[in-house]
């Protein structure tokens, strides 16, 4: 499934977006991209981007299936200016007494990259209870938490939000849980809880004979690279590789290199027969943009530009929007690497960053644009805004990002 990359943006109401959620990620075990949760929602998973909880107030968010988090891209915030792996917050009811309590995430074992980040959650139990060293052991702190001060009457000893006995771990001599229950225990599976034998990998048991694959994150269940909860770099068939195999391999016999008949495409972390219909093929790998002095000419495979490339432009990215300041970058654009996010801010006065608004007719710019590889979002409830004639060039819009 494609993840999203919207930030703190609501598109819709919370009903839309639940059942816009449901239709992305209903029977998905892997997210290229972000998972965002900014409403109550039920989905999977293996994202590649960052993981965003922020404005629920469900009692609980059953990702019970989520296994890593990869860190790549990380979510920027920008009133800390700083970027996070996994960000909650503002998950409670503003003046009433609903609010996010557990996480539940009893599957989680592993960021691969990024920080943790906590802030406003009221009514938020647990989490200050998990070894987050042992989830996030490449960041120093693990875990951050900002505001986390409980009133008496939503602390968590209050409500009995305490972890059952069973999560007690010998080695840290402390309980760790996700939720109340003894099936809300979080697993340990790195550093003091594993034999010095394992080095840097995770294990599967305290003795010298359960470590898992060094190509292993997560955990696994066993010694070998197929008994891999996920992947460091990439899966094949079920098997974790450093590499996905490549278009040629070494003859030694007549010393050249020949078609490998094995050959598969690198599409995030999975290696795969064929590129998804969304992405292009550039070489080896799937892509969502061609490469420098290359371009997709049949809107499938990138090749060298014959002569100079038709002008890409870098497009859009949430929180930013198109405005007076960067509207000049898309002069004479036939693709847009990227989105065009056009909102109703776009035509007011931003005081705080001294841009004069947009008026319809300067969108003109944008009059040869052919492609845009990400989404188009399109706001406005300006008098003069009556068409779209200034994207009468455009032909396709690939969809590579979703808003």
């Amino acid at each position: 499934c494609l993840g999203t990359s919207t930030g703190f943006s609501n598109n819709g109401n919370a009903e839309a977006r639940y059942k816009r959620y449901k239709e992305m990620y209903t029977n998905c075990t892997y997210v290229s991209g972000n998972l965002e949760i900014l409403t109550n929602a039920e989905p999977c998973l293996l994202p590649t981007g960052y993981v965003l909880i922020s404005g629920n107030i469900a009692d609980y968010i059953p990702l019970t299936s989520l296994r890593i988090i990869r860190g790549s891209p990380l979510f920027y915030h920008n009133k800390t200016n700083s970027t996070y792996s996994l960000f909650v917050a503002l998950n409670y009811e503003i003046g009433g007494s609903r609010g996010l309590k557990e996480l539940r995430f009893t599957n989680l074992s592993e960021i691969l990259a990024g920080k943790v980040f906590f802030q406003n959650n009221d009514r938020l139990c647990y989490d200050d209870t998990i070894n987050w060293k042992d989830i996030n052991p490449k960041s120093d702190p693990p875990v951050l938490f900002v505001n986390h001060i409980k009133t008496p009457e939503k602390h968590c000893e209050y409500l009995g939000g305490q972890c059952h006995d069973s999560c007690y771990n010998a080695v840290t001599k402390a309980k760790h849980c996700w939720g109340e229950g003894p099936d809300m225990c979080q697993k340990l599976s790195y550093g003091d809880v594993c034999h010095g034998n394992c080095g840097g990998s995770r294990c599967y048991g305290s003795l010298p004979n359960q470590c898992c694959h060094p190509q292993c994150a997560g955990g696994c269940t066993g010694q070998l690279k197929t008994d891999c909860f996920a992947c460091h770099n990439y899966i094949d068939e079920g098997e974790c590789v450093a590499f996905c195999p490549k278009e040629s391999v070494y003859d030694k016999t007549k010393m050249v290199n020949v078609p490998n008949e094995n050959m598969k495409y690198t599409f995030g972390s999975v290696c795969v027969t064929k590129c998804p219909e969304f992405l292009l093929q550039d070489g080896n790998s799937c892509v969502r943009q061609c490469a420098e002095n290359s371009h997709a000419e049949d809107q499938k495979h990138c090749k060298p530009c014959n002569g100079p490339c038709p002008r890409r432009c870098k497009g859009i990215d949430p929180p930013e929007f198109l405005n007076l300041h960067n509207i000049g970058s898309f002069e004479g654009c036939t693709t847009i690497d990227g989105n065009m996010i056009i909102l109703m801010t776009s035509f007011l006065r931003d005081e705080h960053y001294d841009i004069e608004p947009l008026h319809p007719h300067n969108l003109t710019v944008l009059k040869n644009v052919k492609e845009i590889t990400g989404y188009l979002l399109i706001q406005s409830n300006h008098s003069e805004f009556t068409d779209l004639s200034f994207l009468s060039s455009l032909e396709v819009i690939h969809g590579r990002t979703t808003a």
